[in-house]
């Protein structure tokens, strides 16, 4: 054994590998945690307040406990700039912050109304942030919204994210993204679709004799706001998340409208991607119903787009195979859904007329302002150039302004089918 060992012990390489490890051990042991000196911020909101960008991050800190909502800590400062507001909660915390598992940057509207790159410069800069983070606009405080994640006792990925996945399915959105925003700004049609989500506040009281419920702590051009209530003799006042489907949209880096109610149906109904459409139908009159409101709902759907010339304009034609099914029926006559034959089918000739009628006028609305704002959500410029590009270049090149939309025809070829 002893002869064994010391045949070992004259290996150069086992002798130098000893070495290494005796040098390194102190080091290892003592040498201070990951966790002591990084917090990882899982989303961060900017907006400008008083000609300085205020710059909030909702961040995990560990600490050891089972509940994760209990290491979430919400810091904002203000800066010049948005790595100056960084620096100053770095500063603040004695902490780095990780921007390695950020999933959302969210922005006040007011920042739209200049170009979106000067805010996003900072995070495509920055080696700190490796992934893809969602965009999302607010047209209020963008700390008031981490707060009401904060206090929804959710992660920002498995509340804000998830809203924003679901919107995903039900409209045109599709990847809101910094890297789909860039690919959209440097296309030729330039425009982007961002989700707005809004913050509601709320006062509930809670009896007599209460007191301050806000664990807000300040320390130098930074703070730590530990929830989002904050109650005076009993009163206290929650901030809720709220997603009422609006959209704003983005040409060249800046807003320039919000979706009108036709143009998201319209916009819905022409994308792949949007699903759980509804057709809400009323004064419905036929062998079935009596004065009913009807409200139908897409089972299934396939939407070929087919860009074509016509007498040398361009015309965007769809042709849509739609599956609908009952999803709510409101009756005067207290009709009774559930007592109906499951085999008949609803699409009465009547219904038809009123569905096709309903996309008509709200086909005829979208185009009017889609042609009057110069905007190209459905992205008919990649289309018309993969399948009709010389074409579609000196249609063009015969342009004064470039603005292929101002003369762009749509048409919807309908089938409708109803699931039973």
């Amino acid at each position: 054994m002893l002869s064994a060992l010391a045949k070992i012990w004259r290996n150069k390489i086992f002798a130098v590998f000893i070495i290494l490890i005796l040098i390194s051990s102190p080091t290892t042991l003592y040498k201070q945690s990951d966790k002591d000196k990084t917090i990882v911020a899982t989303s961060i909101g900017v907006e400008m307040i008083e000609d300085e960008y205020q710059v909030s991050i909702l961040a995990v800190i560990p600490k050891g406990e089972n509940d994760i909502n209990s290491n979430l800590e919400l810091f904002d400062a203000k800066g010049k700039s948005i790595s100056q507001a960084l620096d100053k909660i770095t500063l603040d915390i004695g902490r780095n912050i990780g921007l390695a598992h950020c999933d959302c940057i969210i922005f006040h509207e007011d920042l739209m109304q200049d170009n979106l790159t000067q805010i996003l410069d900072y995070f495509i800069r920055t080696a700190n942030l490796s992934t893809n983070p969602t965009l999302i606009a607010t047209p209020d405080s963008t700390k008031d919204l981490l707060n009401a994640v904060k206090t929804s006792n959710n992660l920002l990925d498995l509340s804000l994210k998830n809203i924003i996945m679901s919107q995903e399915e039900r409209s045109l959105l599709s990847n809101v993204t910094i890297d789909r925003f860039y690919r959209a700004y440097y296309s030729p049609n330039s425009t982007f679709a961002i989700p707005i989500i809004n913050v509601e506040k709320s006062s509930s009281n809670e009896g007599e004799g209460g007191g301050s419920g806000s664990s807000d702590n300040s320390s130098g051009g930074g703070s730590q706001s530990g929830s989002s209530q904050s109650a005076t003799g009993g009163s206290q006042q929650q901030s809720k998340i709220t997603n009422k489907g609006e959209i704003a949209i983005i040409r060249d880096g800046k807003f320039l409208s919000h979706l009108s109610d036709d143009e998201k149906f319209i916009y819905t109904l022409l994308s792949k991607t949007g699903e759980y459409q509804k057709f809400v139908l009323e004064d419905i009159n036929d062998e079935h119903f009596i004065d009913s409101t009807v409200v139908f709902q897409e089972a299934d759907k396939v939407v070929v787009a087919i860009p074509k010339f016509e007498d040398g304009k361009p015309v965007m034609e769809y042709n849509i195979w739609l599956s609908l099914m009952i999803d709510e029926v409101v009756s005067s006559e207290n009709h009774s859904f559930a007592s109906t034959n499951g085999t008949i089918n609803y699409l009465t000739d009547n219904v038809k007329e009123k569905i096709n009628a309903m996309i008509d006028e709200k086909l005829q609305n979208t185009i009017s302002l889609m042609q009057t704002k110069h905007y190209d959500i459905l992205n008919v410029y990649e289309k018309f150039n993969a399948f009709k590009y010389r074409k579609f270049q000196d249609y063009i090149n015969s342009l004064e302004d470039n603005e292929y939309m101002s003369d762009m025809s749509f048409r919807i070829n309908l089938r409708l089918n109803y699931v039973i």
